[in-house]
Order: C-alpha cells, then structure tokens, then sequence
C-alpha cells in the first residue's frame, strides 16, 4: 500500500503527470465562495470543466467520482462536472452534520439607524449567506462513460460499479435480502417481493449521511431510532434503510500532529465509508485511487483504511502537504 502526495497546482500536475490510469477518483475540491477570507478558495480552478476532462483522462472507462460541494454552490461545481462529458448520478444528498450559522443580527443593525423601536419590529430576523443554519454538505456522484457495455467494461478494468457491501449500514441482527425479480416493493423490507435466503449483516446504504450528533438529536426529539424519523417526512418510508451514520471532525483528527491546521477537514470514518464503496475487487491490483485538491489529506487517510493499494494526492499548499504527510504516517 502506498499513497503519494504531490505539491504542485493541479493545473500544472494535470498537463504534465504521466501516473497510470486510476479507478476512481475521491476528492474536496475548493467550494470557491472565499472561505474564510482564503485565496485558494475563490480561485475558480474547481468550476472550470477543463480542469474536470483534464482530470477524467487519468481515469479508466467507467470509473466513479465523489467530490463533497458546498450546500450553495454544488450547481455550479455539478455542471462543470458535467460539462466535462462525466455523468452526473444521484448525488448523496447529503452529509448532514451540526454546523453554525454566520448571519447578521438585522434588529441588532436598524437599532443603530432607527432607534430600539424600529428595531422591535425586526426582532428575530436575520440576513447573510447563511442566515439559515449550514446542516448539509452534497457529494456530487459523477462516472466516466463506459467503453464498450457495462459488464465487459467492468470485469476489463475493474471500474464502473460500487461496492455496496462493503458499505452496508450495520446493523445487530441479520436480515434477509428481498430480490426484484417478481414485482418491486421498494419500501417493503428491502427490494422486491422475492426473497432470495440470503443473509447479511448490514442495510442497503442510502445516498444520506447523518453526523452522529444530527443523528442522536432526532433519535432524543422522537424516542425513535432515526430510521423512524423519516415517518414524519413521509409515511412511504416507513420501513425505509436506516443512514450511515458518521460524527463531527474530532480536535485530534485536524490538530493531531502539528498546529497547522484546514479549515474544512472531513471526518475519517466518512472518508473511509465513501472510498470503501468506490474500492474494486482485490483481483485488479493495484487498486488506484486519485485525490486531487487533497489538502490534509483526509481522503487517502480515509482510503488508506479502506484497503486501497495505491493513492495519489494532489495539493498545492506547502503547508497543507507537510501536514498530511505527518497525519499519514500518524494513522499508519
């Protein structure tokens, strides 16, 4: 197993690298909407589509994408994508996790202009980006077109389909695996109406991804299991597949190692979870994984722990690659 981060602007690595085509890609590019003030994130590299064919020419025929976006510029990102001749599949909408609005106090603001009586009126009112509480983040899901048709594009190269098993939702007791084949009962205990006397040990995943904060605050609200929660959504999904549940970036995951840290860390057990269900069979090693806009590298860590063999990283801040080195060899 190796992972190898390069520093270099991903412009300039996609122009000039000769790495051997990868099976995948992974990765948490720039949300270009200036993030804390940051220049890398206003750059504009992440929505340009050249940049996305560019990149989609180190992947073998049919290999997947996952890119986390932001909740109020995924459009843009998704359509650059998409303009890159990739397919855009459905996104998993979304990682929902516990974040903090950044809004400005409007009655706070008119009572400076207009005195505490005019500012009574606006009492409880907010404007600004963010002025509603910043809870889900999308990860656009995107595949390189197939050569040829799916199976024979599949068992040539290895890319082109995810590994739902190894992404199953755990769960304390088996249950049996319903089949399509006479009739679909897609909210019934599984798939169809067919059971086939298979057991596994896990739920279907869900293209949803709860924190476990976001999880544990809807399981007290409604003393339920938060698979019960959708109840209040729709009565359809009544017996729908519970979520992967992953929580917040724990302090040591971003400041571990050194006090440099990134201002948009990913939680390991999302990353590993998202490159468990893009990994092949172990049959096509070397199975190879690339992550450009790597930053600290929580995707190959995350990667590292799903049993990828090979992981290229692609970063162009010093600092951001002298930490996720350190963070690599931390997590062993």
């Amino acid at each position: 197993m190796s992972v190898l981060i390069h520093q270099e602007n991903i412009i300039n690595w996609v122009d000039n690298s000769t790495e051997e085509p990868f099976h995948a890609l992974l990765c948490d590019p720039p949300y270009e909407i200036g993030l804390h003030g940051t220049k890398w994130d206003r750059s504009g590299v992440a929505l340009n589509p050249v940049v996305w064919k560019k990149l989609s020419n180190f992947l073998l025929p049919g290999a997947f994408g996952m890119v986390f976006a932001a909740a109020r510029g995924w459009h843009r990102l998704a359509c650059a994508i998409e303009d890159a001749d990739l397919q855009i599949y459905p996104s998993i909408f979304s990682w929902c996790h516990a974040g903090f609005p950044k809004t400005k106090d409007f009655s706070a603001t008119i009572s400076k202009q207009f005195g505490n009586t005019f500012g009574e009126i606006w009492k409880g009112y907010r404007y600004g980006l963010q002025a509603l509480k910043p809870a889900v983040e999308p990860i656009i899901v995107f595949q390189k077109p197939y050569e040829g048709s799916p199976i024979e594009n599949i068992s040539r190269t290895g890319a082109g389909s995810l590994n739902i098993d190894a992404a199953r939702v755990q769960t304390n007791t088996p249950h049996l695996v319903n089949r399509w084949d006479k009739g679909a009962h897609p909210f019934g205990g599984g798939a169809g109406n067919d059971y086939s006397g298979t057991y596994v040990t896990g739920r279907w995943p869900a293209n949803v991804v709860f924190s476990e904060d976001t999880a544990t605050s809807l399981d007290e609200r409604t003393n339920k299991p938060i698979s019960s929660f959708f109840n209040v959504v729709s009565s359809q999904l009544d017996e729908a597949d519970p979520v992967f549940y992953t929580s917040k970036v724990r302090n040591f995951e971003s400041t571990d190692i050194t006090k440099y840290t990134h201002p948009t860390p990913k939680p390991l057990e999302l990353t590993k979870w998202l490159a468990s269900l893009l990994l092949p069979p172990a049959e096509y090693f070397p199975r190879r994984l690339l992550v450009p806009f790597s930053g600290i590298a929580s995707e190959c860590i995350g990667a590292k722990q799903a049993g990828w063999d090979e992981i290229v990283g692609i970063e162009k801040t010093k600092g951001y690659c002298q930490m996720a080195k350190k963070r690599l060899a931390f997590y062993g």
